[in-house]
This record gives structure tokens, C-alpha cells and sequence, in this order.
């Protein structure tokens, strides 16, 4: 590990302690309009629970328009950070098909065991596991820590389809977004992988650290995926 790693660690340990004396970052659930290309497909519900040991995410997507009339299918990610020497680590992703069906997939981070184990569509293997690592969902978590530390870029292991992936995170600056008639501020971050022309752009809202209000998905020959904020209801009220 680099000198810079460690002191950069040692940074986001001291903001998350902050972080949890004040509570600034709150439970909450949103809403989001999901676009293909700029074209309306479903909706995606957000949700984030936490207290002093765990910290819970869920992401539920639904088609919408013509999309519904085509599939059932209501695909939802969940993520588990737990609290280990002083810090969160993302400790369970799993994914499925729909919230009552079982997951097609389960990843568990043993950090003791410096494990990764993976149950994926009925494969199961095992990954060594050594730098903290993020999934679509725990990424959330660091942009705000990294916010906290006013840290501009950030190198990490990425959990993606049961692989691990090198990936970066970038503070870009600020950025004015309107929403429904409401202009946001929102901090922007950055998300490359190596040797892979996908990138990710998250857009915070700068009084809620935890809160994407726009999440943008390209890639080379691909569309553009899009998140757009609709409303949020502070501790799942």
C-alpha cells in the first residue's frame, strides 16, 4: 500500500467518525425516472438505512410505458457495509430478478479471510481480497467520505457481475443542475475502469452527500443510460 493510500485512508476513517457523531448523512428513500437515450423506460427507488454497525442500500428498478407490457421482471440490487475497525467495508452485494424471487447472485467480502465468495447464476468460486472495495450501489458511500476528506481521486477495486475491477474516482467540481424547476447544486464525481471505455458520472447534491441526483452511464458504441432524480423522503417516511 502507498504512502499515499494510507494517509488517504486515514482521512476517510476521521470523516466517517465525524460524519456519525453529527449525523449529517441521513437515512432516506428516492425516487428516479430511468432514460435509455433520453427516452422514458421505468423508474428505480433508492433506499439507504444505516445505524452504528450497518449500513443498508437497495435499488428496485421498474419498467414503465411500453417497456412494462414487455416484462414482469423488477430487478433489485442490494448492498450491506458493516463497521470494522473504525470503518465500513462492503461486506454483502446480492442481486435478483425480482424481491421475491431468491437472488442469482451473492458476493460476500470476508475481510478476515481476505475472500471474496461468489454464487453467481449456480457457479460458485472464491477471489482473493485485499484493498477495500465498492459495488454500483456501496460507491455512494465513498463519494461522500471522499467529499468529507475534500479528496480529489480515489483508486479502488470495483464489484461488478462477480469480478473485481480496477477502477478510479474523481471529484470534477460543481455543478448546477435544474430539476423540476429547482436548481441543485451537486458536487461531481468521475468513475473510470481500466481498459475499458465505460464511465460512470455521479452528480451529489452538495447538502446531502449520500443523495445522487443524477447518475449518467456511457460507453463506447453503447446508450446512454441515465438516473434523474423525481423526489426523496428523508428516513423512509
Amino acid at each position: 500500500m502507498s504512502f499515499m493510500r494510507l494517509l488517504l485512508g486515514l482521512m476517510l476513517i476521521s470523516a466517517t467518525t465525524s460524519a456519525s457523531a453529527g449525523d449529517p448523512l441521513p437515512a432516506f428513500r428516492a425516487s428516479y425516472d430511468l432514460l435509455i437515450n433520453d427516452k422514458h423506460i421505468g423508474e428505480s427507488f433508492f433506499t439507504i438505512e444505516k445505524n452504528n454497525a450497518r449500513i443498508g442500500m437497495q435499488m428496485i428498478t421498474k419498467p414503465g410505458g411500453l417497456y412494462a407490457l414487455f416484462t414482469s421482471q423488477q430487478p433489485v440490487a442490494e448492498s450491506t457495509l458493516t463497521r470494522g475497525r473504525g470503518d465500513f467495508r462492503l461486506s454483502r452485494v446480492q442481486v435478483s430478478v425480482n424481491l421475491s424471487e431468491e437472488p442469482q447472485e451473492v458476493a460476500v467480502f470476508d475481510w478476515k479471510q481476505s475472500q471474496l465468495k461468489v454464487n453467481r447464476k449456480n457457479r460458485q468460486y472464491q477471489l482473493p481480497l485485499g484493498e477495500a472495495a465498492y459495488d454500483y450501489l456501496s460507491i455512494h458511500w465513498l463519494a461522500a467520505q471522499l467529499s468529507l476528506a475534500n479528496a480529489d481521486y480515489y483508486e479502488l477495486k470495483f464489484y461488478r457481475k462477480g469480478r473485481l475491477w480496477d477502477s478510479t474516482l474523481t471529484r470534477k467540481g460543481t455543478e448546477i443542475l435544474e430539476i423540476n424547476g429547482n436548481k441543485i447544486n451537486t458536487t461531481v464525481f468521475e468513475q473510470n475502469f481500466d481498459n475499458s471505455s465505460r464511465r460512470l458520472k455521479y452528480y451529489y447534491d452538495e447538502k446531502n452527500l449520500w443523495l445522487p441526483v443524477r447518475i449518467e452511464r456511457t460507453r463506447k458504441g453503447k446508450k446512454t443510460t441515465v438516473l434523474l432524480l423525481k423526489a426523496i423522503t428523508a428516513n423512509g417516511q
